[in-house]
């Protein structure tokens, strides 16, 4: 006997999946063509409204990441304009008055 752990188990299960997937085929069949027009139009709207709360994150997220840039890349300016000041000042100093 195994003493490996077994995740949860179910009879039949791969058939019963099989079947309830060809039962849910037979009802979807079986709507009137007026309920497909209503289900599409839910689609159309629960898309757009999907699409658009996720356009006001994502552009916020655009915004947070280009400032975060532009602050990283003025920090290495300014860091790249104290190493410039340095060298002029060190050259200055070995060329002499």
């Amino acid at each position: 006997m195994s003493t490996r752990l077994r995740g949860i188990q179910a009879a039949l299960a791969p058939l019963v999946s099989i079947f309830t997937a060809f039962i849910n085929l037979y009802l979807m069949a079986s709507l009137r063509l007026a309920a497909w027009g209503f289900f599409l139009i839910w689609m159309v709207l629960g898309l757009l409204i999907y699409y658009l709360y996720g356009k006001k994150p994502a552009w916020l997220g655009w915004i947070r990441r280009k400032s975060s840039h532009d602050e990283k890349v003025g920090l290495l300016e300014e860091h790249s304009e104290k190493e410039k000041s340095i060298t002029f000042q060190e050259e200055s100093l070995l060329i002499g008055p």
